[in-house]
């Protein structure tokens, strides 16, 4: 399977965004930005938590999507919150082939390195129309893996995800949190079921919440739900006294210049039961290292750019997809309308000469990353729908 360490593309869903989020969501940005990442945002989502109904990447092209219907969401106090997987619109990989699984699993219960998932032993009782060793056999075809792992679930860990529990650090190498808090007879069976791994255990600092919203326990002190991509390792603080032991540990773990470490505080999250690793869905998307190829400037201002596909330039052209960009901030834009950006446009030039062109695609070049420029050009070869609707006109390419 595809590990954090070869991802480059990370995603949200836009819930993330909304005001309540808004100093945690800026803050997560800001980092970001620092190391060339623009996240994408899932549309149409209940919940901040994407890592449970998004699809597993086996490899660059192929992932697997599993049924997202967890009894935790059932009752009439989470069941608004339940994301119908159908409604979701995201912008999909390039060449995603998605394979549907007949499983109910939650992508936070799996944890994986590349040939190795670990989980915890609720993907049973959820799947309880087939035997455990059927769903065994279903789930390492559907993750292409040799081994799949089973731990028990964490005692009041009402979810049962294995990600608030374990990471792999290296294929041979599990992180597991300090559960030395947790009763004698759960810690048997926890050690129990590493043992079957094989694997090398490293401790990890964990600290068992005490604290209740809604009379859920909050996920302060779930350090091991870091997000990770590629080398860029997003960690969680929580305003308590381990926070700074828990920083040095990852540190020491993950050590510059081979790995970035950005700290984050994540109470918000937290007191919703999660952390960094639940909101996250990161994948691998090849990148197209000659997007500046395809990518035509039409518009500018001197700062602003406004650029669309190439194909679709000339005469009979009355609308199609445009993406605005600034280049004294290296900001890009959404795709969007090109007629309705320049209706609200001031002192904005068409760009028409060759020369202008050039010079245009230049400064592109120059302010922004290849991976910022094979985005750009996959939003204007594939906008989605809401961005279709909102054209005068649709090219022929799009109406398909």
């Amino acid at each position: 399977m595809v590990t954090d360490f070869e991802t480059n593309k990370l995603y949200f869903s836009s819930r993330i965004k909304t005001e309540k989020y808004a100093p945690f969501w800026n803050e997560l940005v800001r980092i970001l930005s620092k190391y060339g990442y623009k996240p994408s945002l899932i549309e149409g989502t209940r919940d901040i938590w994407c890592r449970d109904y998004m699809p597993v990447q086996i490899d660059e092209n192929k992932f697997s999507q599993f049924k997202y219907f967890p009894d935790y969401c059932v009752d009439h106090k989470h069941i608004k919150l339940l994301t119908i997987q159908e409604e979701m619109q995201y912008k999909q990989p390039r060449k995603a082939q998605i394979m549907q699984i007949d499983l109910i699993v939650d992508g936070g219960n799996i944890v994986k390195s590349k040939n190795k998932v670990i989980m915890t032993e609720k993907v049973f009782a959820e799947n309880t129309n087939r035997e455990k060793k059927s769903v065994t056999m279903m789930l390492k075809k559907a993750l292409n893996v040799d081994s799949i792992f089973f731990i028990p679930v964490q005692p009041f860990d009402y979810t049962g995800h294995a990600d608030g529990m374990v990471r792999f650090y290296d294929e041979n190498t599990l992180l597991v949190n300090d559960y030395s808090r947790e009763s004698e007879s759960w810690q048997k069976r926890m050690a129990s079921a590493l043992k079957q791994t094989g694997l090398k255990i490293i401790e990890f600092p964990y600290v068992v919440s005490d604290e209740k919203v809604d009379g859920d326990y909050t996920a302060k002190g779930c350090y091991i739900n870091y997000a990770q991509i590629g080398n860029l390792i997003l960690f969680p603080q929580f305003g308590i006294n381990e926070d700074g032991f828990a920083l040095k540990r990852i540190m020491e773990l993950f050590p510059e210049p081979k790995y970035h470490v950005e700290s984050i505080n994540s109470n918000i999250i937290a007191n919703e039961g999660g952390v960094l690793n639940c909101i996250t869905w990161n994948i691998f998307d090849s990148i197209n290292n000659k997007a500046i190829d395809e990518i035509l400037p039409v518009y500018g201002d001197g700062n602003r750019i406004f650029v669309i596909y190439k194909g679709d330039y000339g005469v009979d052209m009355n609308d199609t997809v445009c993406v605005p960009i600034s280049i004294s901030s290296s900001e890009v834009g959404e795709p969007w309308s090109l007629q309705k950006h320049l209706k609200f446009s001031h002192a904005i030039e068409p760009i028409v000469s060759d020369t202008d062109i050039i010079k245009a695609k230049n400064l592109l070049s120059k302010n922004l990353s290849n991976e910022q420029l094979s985005d750009i050009l996959e939003s204007l070869l594939n906008p989605g729908k809401r961005v279709i609707e909102e054209l005068i006109e649709v090219p022929a390419r799009l109406k398909s």
